[in-house]
């Protein structure tokens, strides 16, 4: 049984009911921190790890504009799965995968952020945002909108 540890707390990766309440806890500490409002502002989960943290937000926020940018095929496919199939986020959200060989996906991804009048907050999984991987990816995708373009 794989164990990760979470600021102090244990969890297992296998117990999904330990992982949407820890979800829900970071979830409550972004809103807090970043003074979400759905009129106001759209949330981009970037490299989100897996999809229970926006499941976790979806379902507080149904009405939200939630972007959804997945840096790992394998998570990118379940991600998929979960928003199309299982109908987890809503209807509206957009869920793009963000790979050196998808050459338009970042252009695509501005496009859209560059559509709306919300400003964007930046959900930053507490076990993803540590990574080196997602911190150049991050820096190097959204470069422009980071510097003020």
């Amino acid at each position: 049984m794989a164990l990760i540890q979470n600021n102090g707390e244990k969890i297992y990766l296998n117990d999904t009911m330990a992982m949407e309440n820890v979800a829900e806890k970071d979830i409550e500490n972004f809103i807090g921190n970043s003074k979400f409002s759905p009129e106001k502002n759209l949330v981009i989960f970037f490299a989100p790890g897996n999809w229970i943290h926006v499941k976790a937000f979806a379902e507080k926020f149904p009405d939200a504009d939630i972007i959804v940018v997945e840096i790992w095929l394998d998570l990118f496919y379940h991600i998929i799965g979960q928003s199309m199939f299982f109908n987890k986020f809503p209807e509206k959200t957009l869920v793009i995968g963000i790979h050196e060989k998808l050459k338009d996906s970042g252009r695509i991804l501005m496009k859209a952020i560059g559509e709306t009048d919300k400003k964007p907050l930046f959900f930053e999984n507490p076990a993803t945002w540590k990574m080196e991987e997602v911190k150049e990816l991050f820096k190097k995708t959204f470069a422009g909108l980071l510097n003020g373009q």
